[in-house]
């Protein structure tokens, strides 16, 4: 609120030298009152402004109760590289880390299995994740979704 009223102090010191200016000299205590108020709602204003705005900026980039859809691509190009480099257990761990932050995402579950089954041939584990796979989003996502189809076809593999 300090900058609030140097705003204000300022806004009429202006307000004053432009009654002056004009030579009008009789203007000058109405020039610094209005030059106050003016320079109170521009200040107050701002204030509010940049508070919204850093409130904004800090939550929707630098917390860690969000995940956001632009971090989220990101680490999952990453893991997807690591496992098409045929790294299975940086993959893992890089999938298994996007599902800590956002557990209501499929494609990095189904990577999990994939990797289970095609790269470390673990077809137990790769069975379970399938299976759990199945039971949290088959519903939710219908008979007709890519995961679903490619999970119950990758169980009659295993």
């Amino acid at each position: 609120m300090k900058m609030t009223w140097i705003s204000a102090f300022v806004a009429g010191m202006f307000g004053t030298a432009i009654a002056a200016w004009l030579d009008v000299f009789w203007v000058i205590p109405g020039s610094i009152a209005i030059g106050a108020v003016v320079g109170l709602a521009i200040a107050y204003g701002l204030d509010i402004f940049t508070d919204r705005a850093g409130k904004t900026l800090t939550s929707r980039y630098n917390s860690d109760e969000t995940y956001s859809d632009v971090m989220y691509k990101g680490d999952l190009i990453h893991a997807n590289h690591l496992f098409r480099q045929g790294r299975y257990e940086d993959a893992l761990s890089a999938f298994k880390e996007i599902l800590a932050r956002d557990p209501g995402r499929v494609e990095p579950r189904f990577k999990i299995a994939r990797i289970y089954q095609i790269g470390l041939k673990d077809p137990e584990q790769a069975r379970k994740t399938y299976e759990g796979l199945l039971d949290l989003f088959a519903e939710s996502l219908g008979e007709n979704n890519m995961y679903v189809i490619e999970s119950r076809r990758a169980l009659k593999e295993v």
